[in-house]
């Protein structure tokens, strides 16, 4: 009894503790605390204030009801990185990108300078927009010269950047396979045609039997032949 009549004079002695914006606790539960957003009309000389708790709760309370949160002093930074308590900015930056490359993000392009092509902003929207799907599949449908060709290879430098691909199809008109080839260059990606001595070949299947190279072009004519259930078994 004595502790609340003392707390009420601290309270009176001060009467402009208490304004709008001062963050405060209740004295019974230190843990229920917030910003005072509006104040009453007294009850028998005693002020009383709004509180605000969260979007679905905001209470009334007496001035002897409360108490005022002080502020938490800033930590001294530089004393807790040459203590030991934080690492180096240098530390810092190399783990904060080991997390980022083994956590791959959306908002990050990993291979944006790996290519010898002319930067040109409009050619990478086709791998954003594919980065940001939640199910990545996109067809590039673009005017003739724009650039799907180089469209396609920066999708294919950044997958294979974020993850190891296993195999990949380039099916395109015999008149363009050279310049799919020489374009595919650009991004250090050889593709040689299917059946060539020195390509790279799966291990135990291929496409009605034949070997089949993890990185190759075929015509679409080619292919035309095959049934869709073998094409799309070697695409799984």
């Amino acid at each position: 009894m004595a502790s609340l009549k003392k707390d009420q004079e601290n309270a009176a002695s001060a009467p402009d503790a208490f304004t709008l914006g001062t963050v405060v606790s209740l004295r019974a539960d230190p843990s229920r605390a917030g910003p005072i957003i509006g104040e009453l009309s007294a009850v028998g000389g005693r002020r009383r204030f709004k509180v605000f708790h969260s979007p679905t709760s905001i209470k009334d309370y007496f001035e002897d009801q409360l108490q005022i949160v002080e502020p938490t002093a800033e930590p001294d930074w530089g004393s807790l990185v040459t203590s030991g308590e934080f690492v180096g900015p240098a530390e810092f930056r190399a783990r904060l990108a080991a997390v980022r490359l083994d956590n791959p993000q959306t908002d990050s392009v990993y291979s944006l300078r790996s290519a010898r092509i002319q930067f040109i902003p409009f050619q990478f929207k086709p791998l954003l927009r594919l980065l940001r799907a939640d199910r990545p599949r996109l067809l590039i449908a673009d005017d003739v010269g724009v650039g799907k060709t180089i469209e396609a290879g920066l999708i294919l430098k950044e997958l294979s950047t974020r993850q190891a691909l296993a195999r990949v199809l380039v099916v395109c008109p015999k008149a363009l396979t050279a310049k799919w080839r020489a374009e595919m260059r650009r991004f250090d990606r050889e593709l040689p045609h299917p059946g060539r001595a020195h390509a790279p070949v799966l291990p135990q299947r291929g496409l009605r039997g034949r070997r089949v190279a993890r990185r190759v072009f075929a015509r679409h004519r080619a292919l035309r032949t095959v049934p869709h259930g073998a094409v799309s078994g070697r695409l799984r």
